[in-house]
């Protein structure tokens, strides 16, 4: 975790010095996102860093994502030219798709939008600025981008539907409705 050169504790100094690396690591270890190993490192389980539901830093996660879509929306509302606007597109079908196709979009999602992710994570990590959260906001852009997989409800049915893999599309259990 500690020591010279490249570690646990000197990434968090150098990306989130607002937070020590021992609460850190212990919130990763709490969502089993990473695992301490017997000789001191710090393995990580998952590229990505989901926090449970209502969790505090799931529901500043929330926030972020829907300012940063809207932002997004608000920025190419107002844009003068075409092309002068950020990325912002979706595909949608227009006449649904069975279960057994959905199931199927379900997984292409979760592969490609995953691999999509994982090589713009790594051009971003490969050009970030080092410390640039400590400089002044004209000379370093926090940037990114999201995928999302939305599901229309249908309100002739009344309840969210969900899919559960090896069980097909089913009604989604009344407490995870909102």
């Amino acid at each position: 975790m500690a020591g010279d050169g490249i570690s646990f504790e000197q990434l968090v100094k150098t990306y989130a010095d607002d937070v020590t690396p021992r609460s850190l690591l212990d919130e990763l270890l709490r969502v089993s996102a990473a695992l301490e190993t017997d000789d001191g490192y710090v393995r990580l389980l998952n590229r990505t860093y989901l926090p449970t539901p209502l969790d505090p830093v799931g529901l500043e996660r929330l926030g972020n994502v829907v300012n940063y879509f809207i932002d997004t929306v608000d920025f190419n509302l107002q844009k003068k030219k075409q092309g002068e606007g950020r990325f912002e597109r979706y595909a949608i079908t227009m006449e649904g798709l069975s279960p057994a196709k959905f199931q199927a979009f379900d997984e292409l999602i979760r592969e490609k939008g995953q691999e999509l992710l994982e090589i713009l994570d790594d051009w971003l990590g490969q050009n970030e600025l080092k410390g640039g959260h400590k400089l002044q906001p004209n000379e370093s852009i926090r940037t990114g981008v999201g995928i999302f997989h939305f599901v229309e409800k249908n309100p002739e049915i009344n309840e969210e539907l969900v899919f559960i893999p090896g069980t097909g599309v089913v009604p989604a259990p009344a407490e995870n409705i909102r």
